[in-house]
């Protein structure tokens, strides 16, 4: 058979729905967001127990040249520096891949800094099932995490969270944060004091209940901004420096922080002190390329069986919790229903936090397993809703 003829067969081949920024925004909520990245976790988690039918997989992502270069990071048109990469993954009925790209120049151009799309395909026929814009809901799905991470560690009297950085990742992050804790304050820290304005501005309408207030760092003296820090009891890092802007002479006892900014291993957002002091999670193994856990492996501040003992987030993901579909308040449910068997209901999860006066650190990187999924609940919701567009094949 031609492949024209498949093509032209309705029967044979799904419709291709098209989900644009507006509907990912609109179909997928933070409390649903925050259930499906759950069910990611703990599908990679089973996975790693040779759970069969509740499998995950993401190969490495592969990086795409722009040429004449080479190299991940390569020089473009206007002398900054860029990546593209390809990120596949399998979660349970999802299957899909997702090309994101990194330019930091587009900043300049009034364009978002990681540009991305996912295509989702049926797992029987291969087709395409969906493309959608993925900008935001790269920011979305990794402020989710860290909504999992938080609730998970944070302490549950932890009321005062302070977010370092004032773009998308730092807003999501901060409505990550007050799904699945009792904030009453809210600190947004930026070099300079408009942008953490404009989102203070954005935000604060919507939750009536909280204080925010912005800051800029650059007119901050240190001591300011250490006892500015010290009152957080979570604490979101959302930056690109290479240089380290927390300390662990300015957390807490009994702080709680995402780390999310350093993805390579020139970058780092944590303090060697800080992160050799504090009880950490990653995500998923790639976070150990990034700077803030690489560098101070390599300069001897991390001993090598921390690659052993520090666990990925899925490993302590309540199972029977998250083993559903996540229903909204409009009764449209989202996600899967992961099998679990008597052994995997039965195990003992770990404790990340022993003592109320840990500090506890959540390094992300990001990874596809949390992409597709978090693009196949969109689809699941936009359908339902009757939000998707559809082309024929």
């Amino acid at each position: 058979m031609s492949s024209s003829t498949v093509a032209n067969d309705s029967t044979a081949a799904p419709p291709l729905m098209l989900l644009s920024e507006e509907t990912v925004e609109r179909a997928l909520d933070m409390k649903t967001a925050i259930h499906v990245n759950a069910q990611a976790f703990l599908a990679a988690a089973l996975c790693d127990e040779a759970e069969k039918e509740s499998a995950a997989s993401a190969p490495v992502a592969q990086p795409v040249s722009v040429p004449p270069y080479t190299s991940i990071r390569v020089p473009v048109s206007d002398g900054s520096s860029a990546a593209t990469l390809l990120k596949s993954a399998s979660v349970h009925d999802a299957l899909g891949v997702k090309v994101v790209s990194v330019r930091p120049a587009n900043e300049k151009r009034q364009l978002p800094t990681v540009p991305a799309a996912i295509l989702l395909n049926d797992r029987e026929t291969g087709f395409p099932t969906a493309l959608i814009q993925a900008t935001y809901l790269t920011a979305l799905r990794t402020a989710a995490g860290s909504g999992v991470a938080t609730d998970l560690f944070a302490r549950s009297d932890a009321r005062v969270l302070t977010v370092m950085g004032a773009g998308l990742q730092a807003g999501e992050h901060i409505k990550a944060v007050l799904c699945v804790r009792d904030i009453k304050t809210v600190h947004i820290i930026n070099r300079t004091l408009p942008r953490a304005e404009a989102l203070r501005s954005s935000l604060s309408p919507h939750y009536p209940d909280v204080s925010f207030h912005a800051h800029a760092s650059s007119s901050m003296d240190g001591t300011s901004l250490d006892e500015l820090l010290l009152s957080a009891d979570v604490i979101c890092t959302t930056t690109n420096t290479s240089t380290p802007i927390l300390r662990k002479h300015q957390v807490k006892s009994g702080a709680h922080i995402n780390a999310i900014g350093s993805y390579l291993p020139t970058m780092q957002e944590l303090s060697f002190d800080l992160v050799a002091h504090a009880r950490v999670v990653i995500d998923t193994v790639e976070a150990w390329h990034a700077g803030d856990l690489a560098i101070p492996l390599k300069q001897g501040m991390l001993n090598e069986s921390a690659r052993t003992s520090i666990l990925e987030l899925g490993a302590f993901v309540h199972r029977e919790r998250y083993a559903k579909p996540y229903r909204t308040d409009k009764g449209i449910e989202a996600g899967f229903e992961l099998r679990l068997n008597e052994q995997q209901r039965l195990k003992p999860l770990p404790q990340l936090r022993e003592s109320p006066d840990d500090i506890t650190i959540f390094k992300s990187v990001g990874t596809a397993v949390q992409d597709v999924t978090s693009a196949f609940a969109t689809l699941q919701v936009a359908r339902q809703m009757g939000l998707a567009k559809s082309a024929q094949w």
